[in-house]
């Protein structure tokens, strides 16, 4: 059954982070603890200013040098490894490096998990770079997260940005009671007092000094005022020009007579303080000069303690205090300033009412309403993704070739009991022991070794020497790392693999005493395997009979067997063939290729046309529903499978099936002499090295280790001994793919007359 929207356990936000003293700073470290009070598990990458060094708390897992290009891409390895479920940028333009904060592209298009992005500023009049760097930035990310309406018509109108991919989603705010202002003024040494305040980073944007100019006028008709600029200089004024504006501030209140009635508190404030000072003021005043300011942090926790707002018209401000919900005055004029602060102080009635009708319409914005938000928005991306998935931009990608067949992983991960199930990233995982069915597949690539992994070969015999039960006549498949046998009954798929592994130890070894011993266990083991009825078990077994036979070649009791099992196959197809769904299941699973394989090889070596016309056309339809319109293999997910009368499942790509059909197709060239299977070998061992639908690297060269599979939002991080196995498959048939396509080779086909008939049937295919 196929899943709905899956679930997101672990989201990591990259931004700015408290103690460094900005506003980006403040709300990533407000939203990872918003989205963490979910349950969810958080993390966060934090950006350091340059020179910039901060005692970072606990969610803070690792810091960028703004201007280090290279750790951008460190950051992306680092949460890939990690599996993260979604990544959550912040983007301010100046807190990245590069131009236009150009470098986070670095980050975004190595990740392998979805992005959702919340842009705190959204330009109407972008420089070429900026412009360049957020049009890539909606490209990788899944979702942008605005803060406002107009955000969001600004993105479809200037960025030409789809409606879809735009999420509006409420500034954050704290969840405070509505209180009287007076119950916190005496801490702040305010009993009796009217208190204005305006609280932020000080910078000349902010506009300060129309709001001192404007007080005389105020303190005439209100002598008990007091204007209370609440913060640090922002740190980068600081370190250009030191206090010069807030000294100037300071000596324009002198000049104009109100040094008694403006109060500067030079802090950084925590939270719950600010909580404290905002719901002590009896009016909120936001001068700003700048009218393009997209959002403002300041603004909405203002109205989320319930301040009457006196507010220039900039972006925000226009759309957060519509309705009544505060009062707006022109840019740079302290007297509409004046006036307008005076009306609300003068009437208190209108002023409460507009305290209400803010805070009431703030309690949309309360950080827990907003984690609920942002985890709808994370679950949407993911479900898509799966749907969708997009192509990586491999943050390197010098293993262009993987000619060279690395070991180096199934020997970690073997021991001298067999071959680890499974493995934690790529540490041997021992708590799952070990299985027939891995053991299988490593002896036959072993065997495919030319004599170099002898060392390995002996342990995997060894182990199915001992999986073989002489009393049933019968494989075990799962033992314990204490080594317990813990099948309770014996699995068909698992003996056919052992038999495929056995007769093709037996065919390709030139150590005649391991060959023998082979061969002896392969006999015994032949005769139950001929009554299987699971199509896979069969197959398996009929390619080990094949390998085997070609060492083997007048063995009859295996050649008798081998027909037999070629023709309960062709019964089995004949029985479950339909027009639009050529196959003998009625869903396609796992290692589905083998079956095909089998047919073809079955029907190359015993001279069979129908059944290597039936294998042909099988493996072309398997090919059909398993490659895209751009031409990429997609194995069927196991993530639904594929029912018949139904869509495929797109995730998660298991390698096995990769593997599978990679063999197939390279059995198909040998059975017909045809380049074009050559073709399909290499599209299929193509999918490990990056041709797959992210366009990511599954196989590691330069380990001889290979992802446990291919999930909508990257790779299965774990490398375990099944697609570490598939792939070193893989790689020996492409080695074999380039090697026959080479020009000088002779292609000649060793089953003459069986192609002859066979390649005027093969005509209409699927």
């Amino acid at each position: 059954m196929r899943q709905s929207t899956p679930s997101v356990n672990t989201v990591a936000f990259i931004g700015n982070h408290l103690p460094r003293a900005c506003g980006i700073a403040t709300f990533t470290s407000d939203v990872a603890r918003s989205v963490a009070g979910t349950g969810t598990n958080t993390m966060v990458v934090a950006m350091n200013d340059p020179g910039g060094q901060y005692d970072y708390p606990e969610p803070v897992r690792c810091a960028v040098a703004q201007e280090n290009a290279s750790e951008y891409e460190d950051v992306a390895r680092f949460l890939n490894e990690r599996q993260i479920d979604i990544a959550c940028l912040q983007h301010e333009y100046g807190i990245f490096g590069g131009k236009a904060g150009s470098h986070i592209l670095r980050t975004l298009w190595n990740l392998d998990m979805p992005i959702v992005t919340t842009l705190h500023t959204v330009l109407d009049t972008p420089s070429e770079d900026e412009r360049r760097v957020l049009e890539e930035i909606a490209e990788a990310s899944d979702r942008l997260i605005v803060m406002s309406e107009r955000a969001t018509r600004m993105l479809q109108d200037v960025y030409d940005i789809p409606t879809h991919k735009i999420e509006m989603v409420h500034h954050g705010t704290p969840d405070v009671p509505f209180m009287d202002p007076s119950y916190y003024k005496e801490s702040f040494g305010a009993a009796g007092k009217t208190l204005i305040l305006t609280f932020g980073l000080l910078s000349p944007g902010k506009g300060l000094e129309h709001m001192i100019q404007a007080l005389p006028g105020i303190v005439a008709n209100h002598p008990d005022v007091t204007y209370m600029v609440l913060g640090k200089t922002h740190p980068h004024l600081v370190a250009s020009n030191g206090e010069q504006y807030r000294d100037s501030l300071k000596e324009l209140a002198e000049r104009l007579g109100v040094t008694d009635h403006v109060r500067f508190v030079d802090r950084f404030v925590e939270l719950d303080e600010l909580c404290n000072y905002l719901s002590a003021a009896d009016l909120y005043v936001t001068p700003y000069t700048n009218p393009r300011q997209i959002t403002s942090g300041t603004l909405a926790y203002a109205m989320a303690t319930g301040n009457a707002i006196v507010s220039t018209p900039y972006w925000y401000a226009e759309e957060m205090l519509a309705d009544g919900r505060g009062v707006l005055i022109p840019f740079a004029d302290p007297d509409a300033a004046g006036s307008a602060i005076d009306e609300l102080l003068t009437d208190d009635v209108a002023r409460h009412a507009m305290r209400r009708r803010a805070y009431d319409f703030s309690r949309k914005m309360v950080w827990s309403r907003v984690a609920q938000d942002y985890l709808r928005v994370f679950e949407t991306a993911r479900a898509e993704r799966r749907q969708r998935p997009r192509t990586m931009r491999p943050i390197t990608s010098s293993r262009t070739a993987a000619d060279q067949i690395n070991l180096s992983h199934l020997r970690r991960i073997t021991d001298s009991t067999g071959v680890l199930q499974h493995a934690f990233h790529c540490v041997p995982d021992r708590d799952h022991g070990y299985c027939t069915d891995d053991v299988s597949r490593a002896l036959v690539v072993a065997a495919s070794c030319n004599g170099t992994a002898d060392d390995l070969t002996s342990v995997y015999m060894g182990f199915l020497r001992h999986a073989y039960d002489e009393a049933t006549r019968r494989f075990r498949n799962f033992m314990t790392y204490d080594r317990r046998w813990l099948d309770e009954a014996p699995s068909e798929d698992s003996h056919g693999r052992a038999l495929w592994a056995l007769g093709t130890f037996a065919g390709l070894t030139g150590n005649e005493s391991m060959r023998v011993a082979a061969s002896e266990i392969f006999e015994r083991a032949l005769e139950p395997a001929l009554k299987f009825l699971s199509p896979r078990a069969v197959a398996f077994t009929m390619i080990g009979c094949v390998n085997y036979l070609d060492r083997v070649s007048r063995d009859l009791r295996v050649e008798r067997g081998l027909r037999s099992m070629i023709d309960l196959l062709k019964f089995r197809c004949s029985e479950g063939f339909r027009k639009d769904w050529p196959w003998l299941e009625s869903s396609l699973t796992y290692d589905n290729a083998r079956v095909p394989e089998a047919l073809i090889r079955g029907g190359a070596y015993s001279d069979d046309v129908e059944a290597l016309t039936r294998g042909l056309r099988m493996l072309d339809w398997l090919l059909k529903v398993q490659v895209t319109p751009d031409g990429q293999l997609a194995p069927v997910g196991s993530d639904g499978w594929f029912e018949a009368g139904s869509e495929p499942a797109r995730f998660d790509q298991q390698p096995l099936e990769a593997c599978a059909l990679a063999s197939a197709s390279l059995a198909a060239h040998n059975a017909t002499g045809e380049v074009r299977w050559l073709q399909e070998t290499l599209r299929c061992c193509g999918w490990f090295l990056g041709e797959n639908a992210l366009g990511t690297f599954l196989y590691d060269a330069d380990t001889g280790a290979c992802y446990d599979g291919l999930r909508a939002d990257g790779v299965n991080r774990n490398q375990g001994a099944e697609s570490t196995i598939c792939a070193l498959m893989a790689m020996l048939d492409r080695e074999e793919a380039f090697r026959r396509m080479q020009p000088r080779l002779d292609l000649k086909v060793d089953n003459a007359p069986a192609l002859s008939r066979v390649r005027d049937q093969v005509t209409g295919r699927v």
